[in-house]
């Protein structure tokens, strides 16, 4: 797992609260989320399947996997204070080709209809 850096405000603690509940509810996931990653970026960046919460800092595009019902959960913080765009591989955003996330704010987003990322 990639070190996780600069958790300090009520938004992140919000995001951590929400992965720590996950945790608690169900050791399967616990085990799957502690397999997963934290990545930092600050350029345009493809979105793998073993994040899990990607930090953004700059003004910069995160791309998403193509929508396929997988139940597929990111959370996209925009840690700086650019714009982060958000686009999916084939897919919309919120009914969007892309979304902003404004400056200190985290977003998630699931994979729950097929060519479709929702955001939470």
């Amino acid at each position: 797992m990639e070190k996780m850096v600069g958790f300090t405000d009520k938004r992140d603690v919000a995001v951590l609260n929400k992965l720590l509940e996950t945790l608690n509810r169900d050791k399967a996931d616990a085990r799957y989320l502690l397999s997963q990653r934290i990545v930092d970026k600050t350029s345009n960046y493809t979105a793998s399947f073993d994040d899990v919460v990607i930090r953004a800092t700059g003004t910069l595009t995160i791309t998403l996997p193509k929508a396929n019902k997988t139940g597929k959960i990111y959370w996209i913080k925009n840690a700086g204070s650019g714009t982060v765009t958000l686009t999916a591989t084939d897919s919309t955003v919120d009914g969007s080709a892309s979304i902003t996330i404004d400056p200190k704010v985290c977003r998630q987003v699931i994979d729950i209809a097929k060519g479709e990322w929702d955001v939470v």
